[in-house]
């Protein structure tokens, strides 16, 4: 976390630490249906802090079932997004 310019938290377990020192985090809920804007609220959060290296948390699968999958369909989303932003 320490190398990262800003935090994705997917849910509140590292919230502590990245507030320690001082990072810009975002806290997402996955239990929020409206995943676009998840999507757009992550990119603004982005640029507005210039985050170049982001540091991803969340809880582990065994403490949460699907968690892994939930957030591995997040990041890619934001990827295909990005890409495609980039094409345009």
């Amino acid at each position: 976390m320490e190398d990262a310019n800003g935090t994705l938290i997917v849910a509140p377990g590292e919230l502590y630490y990245a507030r320690r020192i001082g990072i810009p985090l975002l806290i997402i809920d996955l239990a929020e249906p409206n995943r676009e804007r998840h999507i757009n609220g992550i990119f603004e959060w982005l640029h507005v802090h210039r985050i170049r290296v982001l540091n991803v948390a969340s809880p582990r699968e065994g403490g949460r079932l699907g968690i892994y999958d939930d957030v591995r369909d997040l990041i890619a989303r934001l990827l295909v997004v990005e890409s495609s932003r980039r094409q345009s």
